[in-house]
């Protein structure tokens, strides 16, 4: 016989929550984003030292990548992750993930040579209050060479610092230092931002940010 797994009422009753409000999840995950089809895993710039690695479920941080990318001149990787698919069934298993606060699962890439890099943006949307699962993922596996790194999300209602905290000891453990983090609320399914709206309060919010990070000299940011 197979070996039975144990999970402890805690979490069980978290599975039956995260079970109960998926559908509700996958709705607000799925609203319609134009975004380019043909996504590449890396677009790189002829040397570049500033990295974009991000995730996106429903297309709103690929948004947010490809503005940070563009402006930027940064290289650009997409993590990919099928267990947590666009359907029904990926979406209970990201809630329960997220939920039991999960830091590793299967992604594409995996371990990437990071070394070229003084910056690093990494990005994923918000669930159940921390960054995705995929990207605490990549940095499990990544080690960080004394680099900077920045944080962005794009969620529906909101995220914990005590999160962020975690996420930034995660990344101190792997040998980067996390500077800043930056965030877009694009609002509830109902109520929510328009691509344009969108696109609009992206470069506001980096452009917001950018006096306090220190890239490379002659980079024109006009």
């Amino acid at each position: 016989m197979g070996e039975i797994k144990l999970i402890s009422r805690r979490v069980f009753c978290k599975f039956l929550i995260s079970t109960m409000l998926a559908p509700r999840l996958h709705a607000e995950q799925n609203q319609p984003t134009q975004i380019a089809q043909g996504r590449k895993q890396l677009i790189q710039m002829e040397g570049s030292d500033i990295l974009v690695v991000y995730y996106s479920l429903s297309g709103n941080t690929e948004i947010l990548a490809k503005a940070i990318a563009s402006r930027y001149q940064a290289d650009l990787i997409e993590i990919d992750a099928e267990e947590y698919s666009n359907h029904i069934i990926g979406t209970i298993h990201a809630s329960f993930d997220a939920w039991t606060e999960e830091r590793n699962s299967k992604i594409d890439p995996g371990i990437i040579d990071l070394s070229r890099y003084r910056f690093i943006f990494l990005g994923s949307p918000v669930w159940w209050f921390r960054p995705a699962v995929p990207l605490w993922a990549f940095v499990v596996k990544n080690n960080f060479q004394d680099q900077n790194i920045i944080l962005f999300n794009t969620f529906n209602s909101r995220f914990k610092d005590k999160y962020i905290d975690e996420f930034s000891d995660l990344v101190k453990l792997k040998g980067g230092n996390l500077g800043d983090h930056i965030f877009l609320r694009r609002g509830r399914w109902y109520n929510q931002l328009d691509q344009n709206e969108l696109v609009e309060q992206i470069q506001t919010l980096i452009k917001s940010k950018e006096t306090r990070w220190d890239f490379r000299p002659g980079l024109d940011l006009n």
